[in-house]
């Protein structure tokens, strides 16, 4: 199993993905960089943004990855619950600034059907 139908995945407990490493996301974005590395031209400069998806849940890694925390104690994720409500508000506090530069102070803070 991987994904979605596996066991642990919707509840952060180490949930494999069933593909080799080299396909997942992180390593796929990771490669193509380097190949673009190696073979521009450098005649000419260039600017190089790279952006890693992870990592970020559904924490998911390959089985081969995953194989090596046998054996060892992962701590749980913080659960969403009313004890773990205290951390809420600094994350979407963090989250505020926004990502691309996009400000989100003057969003309402509950959404409105």
């Amino acid at each position: 199993l991987a994904g979605p139908e596996e066991p642990g995945y919707r509840t952060h407990k180490m949930a494999s993905y069933g593909f080799p490493l080299e396909h997942q996301v992180d390593a796929w974005i990771g490669a193509r960089s380097v190949d673009f590395l190696q073979n521009y031209s450098r005649d000419n400069p260039f600017f190089l943004w790279v952006a890693f998806a992870g990592p970020h849940d559904p924490y998911n890694p390959p089985q081969e990855l995953a194989a090596a925390l046998d054996g060892l104690a992962v701590p749980p994720a913080i659960p969403a619950t009313a004890d773990s409500a205290q951390f809420r508000p600094g994350l979407i506090k963090s989250h505020l600034g926004g990502s691309a530069q996009v400000d989100l102070h003057d969003f309402p803070a509950t959404a409105k059907a």
